[in-house]
């Protein structure tokens, strides 16, 4: 559940930095989704009956990873013409 949930969140700051002026890295990206899964999981700490879990905090990390990674890779597509030639 983590790793689908959160790969959702990695597709959604890779859409997220096609609109953006910042042109932030790709790297800063992936650290923020990253981040805040240690926070969900930090949360878990004070909810009764749960726990933080490391995990759950690796599935959140490789959710967001495989999620930025098939968007960046899906929208790298998108611009391939018929023949696999870059279009200008």
């Amino acid at each position: 559940m983590h790793l689908a949930l959160y790969s959702v969140l990695g597709a959604t700051l890779q859409f997220g930095r096609l609109n953006s002026r910042s042109g932030m890295a790709h790297w800063t990206l992936i650290a923020i989704g990253i981040i805040y899964g240690v926070s969900d999981e930090w949360h878990q700490s004070f909810v009764p009956g749960r726990n933080p879990s490391i995990s759950d905090l690796l599935a959140d990390a490789m959710g967001v990873l495989m999620g930025y990674a098939f968007t960046y890779w899906l929208l790298s597509k998108r611009d391939v013409g018929v023949l696999g030639y870059r279009k200008r």
